[in-house]
């Protein structure tokens, strides 16, 4: 068959075709055989490491068995303390339960005192506006009352500044009469020197006739009734002057006040009120001021008449000598002038109440 095919031309590629195929399943047989080595090798390491796997999990087995027996004898111990617990925290929730209900009942007292308390509160409130009320309408009519006696210490001011003004006129004339009693005195003291020394010359001259002792015993006579006179006369000037001192300490010690002297046992309202003359006193010098010019009121004479412009009081006895001045509180006729505006122990009013 192959010769005939042969003939043909077709036998020798069906033979190479056929060589060709053997050769790819011999290629192939190789290939397999190969893989099934491979397949065994890989089976007999698969088989070793399982077999290794099994006797580590036989191992991790019998660990993990006992681990799960101490496991379960933990869970026994602990099942036997969660129960103790549970017991514990049963009867402390009793306990809490028993507590919050005396905290609620004791809330409920609280809250009803609270309300009772809001209560008053809110009485009290309403009682202390009423009362804010009338202080409001006491205090308005206080203001009034207090408007008028402004009114009033206004004239007063006034007043005394007019008064202020009549010491000052008589304090001037009482300088003029005590340098004129002065000059008077200075004489007598001269008359009272020229007598001594005639005297003594007299004295010494005594022996020369019994007619001219007799006529200087006369003359003597004559100067010492004279003396006499003046001292009498002397007498009656320093009572007057006296008098003048007295009746002048008396008028400054009413005014002392406002010369800012014994304010400090004044009360607030005397305070107050004097405070309120001395600002309307310097009110009325800024306006006379503004109206005249600054260069009128520069003189020392133009502002002694006004009220609040003197630290302490003026000199009383300017012009007068020393030994005229008094250097005690206690005049030379006993009266005496204390602060305040007291004389000889009797309180004096330092503004006309009326």
């Amino acid at each position: 068959m192959f010769l005939i095919k042969e003939d043909y031309g077709i036998g020798r590629p069906v033979l190479n075709m056929m060589r060709e195929v053997a050769e790819v399943a011999q290629a192939d047989r190789a290939n397999l055989w190969h893989q099934i080595c491979a397949a065994e090798d890989e089976n007999i390491r698969l088989r070793e490491e399982i077999e290794m796997e099994q006797t580590n999990f036989t191992n991790e087995k019998a660990a993990l068995s006992q681990r799960l027996t101490e496991s379960e004898a933990t869970i026994a111990c602990l099942r036997s303390e969660l129960k103790a617990e549970r017991d514990r925290f049963t009867r402390e929730k009793k306990k809490l339960s028993d507590q919050m209900m005396e905290m609620e009942k004791q809330v409920d007292w609280v809250r009803s005192e609270k309300d009772e308390k809001v209560a008053k509160l809110s009485a009290d409130k309403k009682a202390l506006h009423e009362r804010l009320n009338d202080a409001e309408s006491q205090l308005s009519m206080v203001k009034a009352r207090k408007r008028e006696e402004l009114k009033k210490l206004t004239k007063e001011k006034n007043t005394l500044a007019d008064r202020l003004k009549n010491a000052e006129t008589s304090r001037k004339r009482f300088d003029d009469e005590l340098k004129r009693y002065a000059a008077e005195t200075l004489t007598r003291e001269e008359i009272r020197k020229s007598l001594e020394n005639e005297v003594r010359r007299l004295t010494q001259t005594v022996g020369q006739t019994e007619g001219e002792k007799k006529e200087k015993e006369e003359q003597v006579a004559r100067c010492e009734a004279y003396i006499d006179g003046m001292e009498s006369k002397l007498q009656v000037c320093q009572q007057y002057i006296r008098t003048l001192e007295a009746s002048l300490q008396d008028e400054m010690a009413r005014h002392a006040p406002l010369y800012g002297v014994g304010v400090e046992t004044f009360s607030l309202d005397e305070l107050e009120a004097l405070a309120n003359i001395h600002e309307q006193s310097l009110r009325q010098i800024h306006a006379i001021r503004q109206r005249q010019g600054s260069s009128h009121l520069l003189g020392g004479t133009s502002l002694a008449h006004i009220p609040g412009l003197f630290s302490s009081s003026p000199s009383v006895a300017a012009g007068l000598p020393s030994s005229f001045i008094p250097t005690s509180p206690i005049a030379p006729n006993g009266a005496g002038i204390r602060g305040n505006g007291r004389v000889n122990g009797v309180a004096s009013p330092w503004f006309n109440p009326t």
